[in-house]
């Protein structure tokens, strides 16, 4: 907020705001190196070099059904947090405090920035588990 208030920026659009990023006022701004704020300045920069190069990329939705590890029931209909242990790639379904309810049987490797989410839907003993980011996640089925 304070780059677009202290840069006058007025645009309604990605089109627009990659023309206000490119501007004058803003590139004087930025060459400062410590605007919007010294704290956020790297972050800006980083930010500012992404939009104006084209390198940020599309996320994209996808959804796959998993079933539950052995023996586990499942939680009530609803959505859930999704976490994965990084190290084994053990997919845990949480509430929204990360209390642990029951893990899938399926392992995933996810190397890319994305986020996860869980749903129970009536008739079906499967989780639906949405992967909202980049690239895609590689689904293994985990040993016992």
């Amino acid at each position: 907020m304070v780059a677009v208030n202290d840069g006058d920026g007025v645009f309604a659009d990605g089109e627009g705001m990659r023309a206000w990023l490119k501007s004058e006022t803003v590139e004087a701004l930025t060459a400062g190196g410590a605007w919007p704020t010294p704290s956020t300045a790297a972050l800006w920069n980083r930010f500012r070099e992404e939009t104006l190069t084209g390198s940020v990329r599309r996320w994209r939705a996808t959804e796959v059904r998993r079933v539950l590890m052995g023996g586990k029931q499942r939680p009530a209909n609803g959505t859930y947090r999704v976490e994965i242990d990084r190290g084994t790639g053990n997919v845990w379904i949480c509430t929204p405090d990360y209390r642990r309810l029951c893990r899938l049987r399926s392992r995933v490797r996810d190397t890319r920035s994305a986020f996860y989410a869980a749903k129970f839907s009536p008739g079906d003993n499967r989780a639906l588990i949405q992967r909202f980011g980049v690239g895609q996640a590689e689904w293994q089925i985990a040993e016992a």
